[in-house]
């Protein structure tokens, strides 16, 4: 496997993430503790953006429609959740719940400034 640059390590500070492309897929990267985790791009529910959603520790919650996974692992933690009782009384949250796979993952190194990424 090639590792690929990604990013300056200077422009993904702990806490946050960013979005990259590499060879034409869409690569999540989550600093979490100082550690670059990378990850698949898009939620596997409905394709939300996952560095436009919310990163709390090592979760990421997809902006789109709440699913959470962990991005040191890719396992989905769960979700999605769709809002109010219809969602809840015809158990679509259960059907998309069960539908929404754990995210592929990418060994992420860094090396002289620079986050690099094997796919």
């Amino acid at each position: 496997m090639e590792l690929h640059a990604a990013i300056a390590v200077d422009d993904i500070p702990e806490g946050t993430m960013r979005e990259v492309t590499i060879r034409d897929k869409e690569v999540a990267l989550a600093n979490v503790e100082g550690t670059v985790y990378a990850f698949q791009g898009r939620c596997s529910h409905m394709g939300g953006v996952l560095a436009d959603g919310r990163l709390e520790g090592r979760i990421v919650q997809c902006p789109l429609h709440g699913s959470r996974f962990d991005v040191t692992t890719g396992k989905k933690e769960s979700g999605p959740h769709l809002a109010g009782a219809a969602g809840k009384a015809l158990g679509i949250n259960r059907l998309a719940s069960a539908l929404t796979k754990d995210l592929e993952t990418y060994r992420a190194v860094t090396e002289e400034g620079t986050v690099k990424v094997e796919l």
